[in-house]
């Protein structure tokens, strides 16, 4: 790809650009939005029917459905969690990761949080012209 002469010509190209991908996604996002919504109405018709008929899968001519059972974390109190975490020293039942708004609330106030570093992520910012 050839980039244009002037950063004019750039801008002007990179806005056209963005805007036939927009428009490409939407296209395609509508299209999948529609097939999710085809496998949700399937995927509950299973369920209801192994339900139904008391059982935990079947196999069709080319795939297999099976019921699988996991059974995952469901905080009623919060409080209560990070009471235990602390105590038994349990931090691994949280993930790793900082929320950007609460740390940004922080440095506004002029709060120093031990053991992170600002990092400034600079993106390119594309409006169109009015």
């Amino acid at each position: 790809m050839r980039t244009p002469a002037t950063l004019g010509a750039c801008i002007d190209l990179l806005y056209a650009t963005r805007e036939k991908r927009t428009a490409l996604e939407r296209s395609i996002e509508k299209k999948v939005e529609d097939l999710k919504k085809e496998e949700q109405a399937l995927e509950k018709h299973l369920f209801d029917t192994f339900g139904k008929d008391d059982l935990d899968g079947a196999k069709g001519k080319r795939a297999t459905a099976g019921l699988t059972r996991q059974t995952v974390p469901n905080v009623k109190d919060w409080e209560r969690l990070y009471g235990y975490i602390k105590k038994h020293d349990a931090f691994e039942l949280l993930q790793k990761r900082v929320s950007g708004t609460a740390y940004r609330e922080r440095l506004e106030a002029k709060e120093v949080i031990p053991g992170v570093e600002a990092f400034t992520l600079t993106k390119l910012s594309l409006t169109k012209k009015r």
